[in-house]
């Protein structure tokens, strides 16, 4: 299957626009092999092949796969053993700005990304939209789709940023100059960095098309998308508590006829992926030894994270929610994402990982509906709960870690009205049932920050909500020379 990680592109690309970080400030990073090729981003082509590059950083095992383990092991689904990879972030009184874990390079990945679309934002933007018109094109637009495109990459790795480092440097351009002190950058507030993602989003809402039909549909859920800024943008209005432009946009989404629910609830997971339902999916791809995408399958599938008791505890069980038995070994060893198939000799057939899909969107849709008003809103919300409830029944589902088990799980009780007779018991209800939906997605985390703080800190050993967020590692405020400040708290 073709995709934007064909080995060839990848290739080129990464030589063209690629960045070189060690021994050196990433923030001041200029691409090396860009100073010596001003002159590549000339026509269409050009453009294509450094907007694959651009994919490429952004979803490389540093940049986004990495931020999702971050994201999960911060938070009450994930644990992992002393000494492990990650113990040091679920145990925020052993860390500091020096004594960080690994958090350095995950802090520095999107950078590189960042670069890399500052570069193609300000070049590609004088290149005539009659040089995109060609047999790689679908139409005379492609100019905006391909701007709106890296402005979506730029504002994804900002948010991510933004949402783990808090508050962080904004750079908007390319680096003026080869030298660290022609590129010296203060931080900005995470409300700051929000509003500009919220700019980035919007233009790739607004250049991207309902559907990008010169793609497949595996490589259109591989690459930004209109909905996918709509569905990135409802995040940020959770946060914000703008529950009206949350429902408008999930609404435009669910009746965009670009998605649907999928059922069995595991299509999502198994074969070749790339379901109806999903919005955004980062593509793997086969091959020996391939070890990328694939990466967050081998540490949860490997055990090096295993489920907390706390979220073993939110199913039913056994043999009655499919998304438990699918998700979770009888050692709380995590596989939602294991490989298709297992680690095998001839390599990894399939490692996609889901970023955003439409089960997310019906559940910020129904948050916000309960907030708005609880009593003209109740029979809508309950609907969207039970929708998800009646998935978790799965008459064929044949439990690969369980396999003396009989096939299929019988499903767990609809909820009535009577169960959620409050604003308040529909606010938990809903709560409960995202979490067991979207489950080591890398979403509740994000959650727990808007909804308690303070439980937050408990979870990570966090003394102070400061330190809810990760430290600036010391060696970029040490390069910077007091420009870029510590983060409060650490």
């Amino acid at each position: 299957m073709k995709n934007i990680h064909n080995k060839g592109y990848r290739l080129v690309a990464l030589l063209l626009i690629g960045f070189v970080v060690n021994g050196c400030n990433t923030l001041d990073q200029k691409p090396e092999s860009a100073l010596a090729q001003d002159g590549f981003y000339s026509n269409g082509t050009d453009a294509e092949l450094g907007l694959v590059g651009a994919y490429n950083r952004l979803f490389t095992e540093n940049h986004i796969v990495g931020t999702y383990m971050l994201l999960d092991m911060n938070s009450d689904d994930l644990t992992t053993a002393t000494g492990k990879f990650g113990y040091i972030m679920e145990n925020r009184g052993d860390m500091s700005s020096v004594n960080h874990g690994t958090t350095e390079s995950y802090f520095q990945a999107p950078w590189v990304t960042i670069a890399n679309a500052n570069l193609f934002l300000e070049k590609v933007k004088d290149i005539p939209p009659t040089a995109f018109v060609g047999a790689t094109t679908a139409n005379d637009k492609r100019k905006d789709e391909v701007l709106g495109e890296a402005h979506f990459i730029r504002g994804l790795s900002y948010y991510y940023l933004t949402m783990l480092w808090r508050n962080v440097p904004l750079i908007l351009n390319f680096p003026a100059g080869a030298l660290p002190e022609d590129n010296q950058i203060p931080n900005s507030t995470q409300p700051e960095v929000l509003a500009q993602v919220v700019k980035d989003l919007q233009v790739a809402e607004a250049n991207l098309p309902n559907s990008m039909t010169q793609f497949s549909a595996n490589e259109r859920r591989g690459r930004a998308s209109k909905w996918a800024a709509k569905g990135f943008l409802s995040r940020i209005r959770l946060q914000e508590k703008n529950w009206q432009e949350v429902v408008k946009l999930s609404d435009e989404i669910i009746n965009s006829g670009q998605y649907s629910l999928v059922n069995p609830w595991t299509t999502m997971f198994l074969g070749d992926q790339n379901s109806g339902e999903a919005i955004l999916e980062i593509q793997a791809e086969a091959g020996p030894g391939f070890f990328n995408m694939g990466i967050h399958g081998w540490f949860y599938g490997n055990g090096e994270f295993r489920a907390t008791d706390d979220a073993v505890a939110q199913y039913e069980k056994p043999r009655k929610d499919a998304r438990y038995e699918y998700t979770i070994k009888d050692d709380k060893v995590s596989n939602k994402f294991l490989p298709q198939p297992l680690w095998a000799n001839e390599g990894i057939a399939r490692a996609n990982l889901v970023m955003l899909r439409l089960g997310e969107i019906y559940f910020n849709k129904a948050e916000a509906l309960n907030e708005i008003n609880y009593e003209a809103n109740k029979q809508a919300v309950l609907t969207i709960l039970n929708t998800f409830r009646a998935r978790a029944q799965d008459a064929n589902f044949a439990n690969r870690f369980r396999p003396t088990l009989p096939v299929g799980t019988t499903g767990i009780p609809l909820l009535t009205l009577a169960d959620v007779d409050t604003p308040e018991k529909m606010r938990q209800a809903i709560r409960a049932e995202k979490r067991r939906e979207l489950m080591f997605e890398g979403v509740r985390w994000l959650d727990l920050l808007r909804w308690d703080p303070a439980y937050a800190a408990q979870i990570v050993k966090a003394n102070s909500p400061d330190r809810l967020y990760f430290p600036i590692p010391e060696n970029e405020i040490l390069l910077n020379k007091g420009v870029l400040k510590q983060n409060p708290g650490w």
